[in-house]
């Protein structure tokens, strides 16, 4: 989800960042894109598990 988008009349606009969730007491200390930008993976260091989110960004063209 992008930060910005561009307003009909040419200005940025604000939008409300993306947000995930881990599990209480994961510890998440990295997180990484695939290059495909459909998946972001976070390594937990509490834990010691990863979590994986599928990403669904909608583009409006």
């Amino acid at each position: 989800m992008p930060l910005f988008t561009l307003s009909d009349d040419g200005y940025l606009a604000a939008q409300e960042p993306a947000e995930v969730n881990t599990v209480e007491g994961a510890g998440p200390r990295h997180m990484v894109f695939h290059p495909n930008q459909q998946y972001a993976y976070c390594v937990n260091e509490l834990n010691s598990s990863v979590d994986v989110w599928q990403l669904k960004i909608h583009m409006a063209r």
